[in-house]
């Protein structure tokens, strides 16, 4: 069962974002705050994490340029009510984003594609370094 970090702050989106991972059995775990709590969380190896980027995003900058740090291969997804999401989350250093209000089918393919992306990847680079 693959396991998907977010954070998110609204209630009521927490809700329905566990309905719709847990229906495609995906495991959920949500942060409410970033820190240290959250970073060695992040060695029990999740999936994918989703940061709500709000407003000006820095926050949730911060904790994906520490992910990108540390965990350098873990797909890391900005969803955002900011319209100006498109232009930010690559120059941050997210994968990809998601605009909220977000649309169920559009949001669960992202994430699947980003998971596929992501296990192909750490599988070259396991291959690529066990041949060296």
């Amino acid at each position: 069962m693959e396991t998907i970090f977010i954070h998110e702050t609204d209630e009521s989106i927490r809700d329905v974002l566990t309905i719709i991972f847990n229906s495609e059995d995906y495991q959920v775990k949500f942060f409410e705050r970033y820190g240290d709590w959250f970073l060695r969380s992040l060695s029990t190896n999740p999936s994918l994490v989703i940061l709500d980027f709000k407003l000006t995003g820095e926050v949730s900058i911060a904790a994906c340029q520490l992910i990108r740090h540390r965990y350098p291969y873990l797909p890391v997804l900005a969803m955002s009510c900011n319209e100006r999401i498109g232009d930010l989350y690559l120059r941050h250093g997210f994968d990809d984003y998601i605009l909220k209000p977000f649309d169920v089918t559009e949001l669960l393919s992202v994430v699947r594609r980003m998971i596929s992306t992501a296990k192909i990847s750490k599988h070259k680079t396991c291959t690529v370094t066990a041949s060296n």
